[in-house]
């Protein structure tokens, strides 16, 4: 609620049309009390949410519009979609970067052709060149939640090929591109596309395009690094148990190579100055709030205080 506060009090609106509520997003009756209340919802939650609150908003007649990413959360909005229109309400999942406006751009172009051979869709949120976040290893900063981020890195990427609809394994291809004078690293990542790959293969645009991918951008030496953490298990959802609620990353990190039979990847230089900078190799004790906790959130802990540079320049690149 400080954050909301303090985010709330920089709005350049009237501060007496700015209300600030807490409230827990998982109880139905409470979303739906919120909802009633209101004419239009943004979601911009964790993605895990959004098909509950679209739920509501389509029983509620509230319209809902949410940043997405993750296509097996927008499909089950779907369902709600005859509710919605029963009720009046309108619901427009991932509307986002990308997925979101790229999607939007790639569609509006495909609109202007009778028929397309090869629709590329590249996207990055990126530090500045001088930006601090420029100079760590990862050469990142986050600009969206770090559980998004994650999200994108695992699972398939939905993209059309030869006329089908195909999934390819994030980080399952790779391509190196320059765009005004800059390197960059491209690489599949799930829920770009969104449903976009579903709409162009059927309806009125069967047979239209032949083939569509989304790949995420980066500076160049990012993939290595995530792929590496990925190996590790650093992004996996089953929970360690740690005795109690306390416990020093190298010790967790340890816990967690033993149950690894590759270990390759650790000893590579940069995958160790990006563990050392994250704090994975720290013995400083860290605290959690259970005792049991999963790579993920272990990851997303140190990744989340890390790579966070309030105040410095990020950009977009969007090359469709």
């Amino acid at each position: 609620k400080e954050r909301a506060d303090k985010l709330a009090s920089t709005l350049p609106i009237s501060k007496d049309k700015v209300s600030v509520l807490q409230a827990d997003l998982s109880n139905p009756e409470t979303l739906r009390e919120l909802f009633q209340k209101s004419d239009v919802v943004i979601g911009a939650a964790h993605y895990a949410l959004n098909a509950e609150l679209a739920r509501v908003a389509s029983e509620t007649g509230a319209h809902f519009i949410d940043m997405g990413g993750n296509t097996e959360v927008v499909l089950k909005e779907f369902n709600f979609a005859d509710t919605a229109i029963k009720n009046g309400a309108s619901i427009i999942p991932d509307m986002g970067l990308a997925p979101g406006m790229a999607d939007i751009l790639a569609f509006d172009g495909i609109n202007e052709m009778d028929t397309v051979n090869d629709v590329k869709i590249r996207v990055g949120g990126l530090p500045s060149a001088d930006s601090k976040a420029f100079n760590n290893p990862l050469r990142y900063m986050l600009v969206f939640s770090i559980f998004g981020l994650i999200n994108e890195y695992m699972g398939e990427a939905l993209a059309i090929r030869d006329g089908k609809v195909v999934s390819i394994p994030t980080f399952g291809e790779r391509e190196s591109l320059e765009l005004n004078g800059t390197q960059y690293e491209a690489f599949p990542t799930s829920g770009g596309t969104s449903t976009l790959a579903f709409t162009l293969t059927s309806g009125e645009f069967l047979g239209k395009v032949k083939n569509l991918d989304y790949m995420t951008i980066r500076y160049p030496g990012h993939a290595d690094i995530i792929q590496a953490f990925i190996e590790m298990g650093f992004f996996d959802e089953d929970k360690i148990i740690l005795g109690n609620k306390e416990i020093s990353p190298f010790e967790f990190f340890s816990s967690l190579a033993k149950k690894k039979e590759k270990e390759s990847s650790f000893n590579k230089e940069n995958i160790l100055e990006a563990m050392e900078y994250l704090g994975i190799l720290s013995d400083k004790p860290i605290q959690f709030s259970e005792t049991s906790v999963s790579p993920r959130q272990f990851f997303a802990q140190l990744a989340s205080k890390a790579l966070d540079f309030p105040g410095e320049k990020d950009k977009v690149v969007i090359y469709v």
